[in-house]
């Protein structure tokens, strides 16, 4: 963390320890943490009634919130709600105290669990124990904190597990389909990044069902099957146009083999490539980022 942002935690009654803020804010379990262009907030927190947590979600839509608070990312899980802040040193710590003094009343408007309620089974904390759980900070009974302890390392013991060569098979079939589907709305002149989605989505779930390891080499070989996909429904696209024309199947090799002569051909083609790349990275980038993340091992620190 940075030095202004340890002196405003700090300043709101916050722990400093592995390079994060913890405590009691506002009556609830907070950890502040900062990164590469973003600060973040991360409530570990239960909603007894998750109608409650629906309300509050559609309440904070139909605010401006993220140009108003200058936020990244907002997002709810089953035991923590994460608030991510863009990266801004102009009045960033009082926009952040803002935001702060506007939405912990809310939490108790709509009746997230405090500070002394267990975010596990939800029952009353009398002492209990802070745990770091993959970089947010929850005030847990010891009995919830083995329990949550023993389901990680069940979950660490999985990653590493499986063959890159049989996801790579499988990224590449998943990636295949993709393409094809990309080719077919290529042929009808129709792009979007949501088929570039598609084809990483199709890249994914080929790679886990032929049981590929997780861990970073994921990400890699799924972009290559995106890269893969597009190139493939590119040609496919251009083969269905061919055979449209009354030009056979088996002569599509030779033609096409003529046709990379053409100077014409390869910048039409490249154009075609280029733009199906472009698609493919917005719609399938935070799928094959995230690939990766999922191989990471859960880490948990005694904090108290």
């Amino acid at each position: 963390m940075d030095k202004n942002f340890k002196e405003f935690a700090v300043s709101k009654g916050l722990k400093l320890s592995n390079g994060i803020a913890y405590g009691n804010l506002h009556s609830h379990a907070a950890t502040l943490s900062d990164g590469d262009g973003f600060k973040q907030i991360t409530i570990t927190t239960r909603f007894a009634d998750s109608a409650k947590q629906r309300e509050l979600e559609t309440y904070l839509r139909q605010n401006n919130i993220f140009q108003e608070y200058s936020l990244r990312d907002f997002s709810f899980f089953p035991e923590r709600i994460n608030i991510v802040f863009f990266y801004n040193n102009k009045n960033q710590l009082l926009t952040i105290n803002n935001f702060i003094n506007w939405f912990f009343p809310l939490l108790d408007q709509y009746s997230a669990s405090d500070a002394n309620t267990c975010p596990i089974c939800g029952g009353s904390l009398t002492g209990g124990c802070w745990k770091l759980i993959g970089g947010a900070a929850y005030h847990l009974h010891r009995e919830c904190s083995e329990t949550v302890c023993q389901n990680i390392e069940a979950s660490n013991a999985d990653v590493g597990t499986g063959s890159y060569l049989g996801g790579f098979l499988g990224a590449i079939i998943g990636a295949t389909l993709g393409g094809i589907l990309w080719g077919l709305v290529l042929f009808i002149g129709y792009v979007a990044s949501i088929i570039g989605f598609v084809i990483g989505w199709l890249a994914e779930m080929g790679y886990t069902l032929l049981h590929g390891k997780k861990g970073i080499v994921e990400s890699i070989i799924l972009g290559f099957a995106v890269i893969f996909g597009v190139l493939f429904g590119t040609i496919f696209s251009q083969s269905i146009t061919l055979v449209k024309e009354g030009f056979e199947v088996g002569e599509l090799p030779k033609l096409f083999s003529l046709l990379f002569q053409d100077s014409k051909y390869v910048m039409a083609s490249l154009f075609d490539i280029i733009l199906g790349l472009v698609f493919a990275a917005l719609g399938a980038f935070s799928l094959i980022k995230g690939a990766g993340k999922k191989g990471s091992k859960t880490k948990v620190i005694d904090l108290e």
